[in-house]
């Protein structure tokens, strides 16, 4: 994919053609392709220097969990992990979509608020050597 053009270029680009040069030579001057040079003229035309402006809003995923969810989520948290949780609101509130346990868990990751883990790991000690094992055959 190849990089936006930068507004203040697209200005640029606006300008000579509105001096009279060609979609093509425009193209060559600026270092974009005919195409570009139409979509933005057309763009310009029927929107204004508004049309000129990049659509980044549009881009990605679309967010499905409104703050609603988000604060459901929160308020109802009383010391339940996300798994427990989720089953919880799902039944209190079934006409609702609530997000995977796992968004959860890192929705409060990302907000500080999840839970320290109780305990470390723990690390089992070396076996200890005897010199026989049970597993050879006398």
């Amino acid at each position: 994919m190849s990089k936006p053009i930068p507004y203040d270029y697209r200005l640029k680009i606006i300008s000579d053609r509105k001096k009279g040069m060609t979609y093509a030579s425009i193209a060559a001057k600026r270092g974009v392709s005919v195409r570009s040079v139409k979509s933005l003229w057309r763009r310009y035309t029927d929107h204004g220097t508004d049309g000129l402006k990049t659509h980044y809003s549009r881009c990605g995923r679309k967010r499905i969990y409104t703050q609603e969810i988000k604060d459901l989520i929160n308020a109802e948290r009383k010391g339940f992990g996300a798994p427990s949780l989720k089953n919880v609101l799902e039944e209190k509130y079934p006409d609702k979509k609530f997000p995977h346990e796992r968004q959860i868990q890192l929705w409060w990751q990302q907000q500080g608020t999840n839970r320290p883990k109780k305990r470390e790991a723990q690390v089992s000690p070396p076996p200890v050597d005897t010199g026989s094992s049970p597993y050879l055959a006398d």
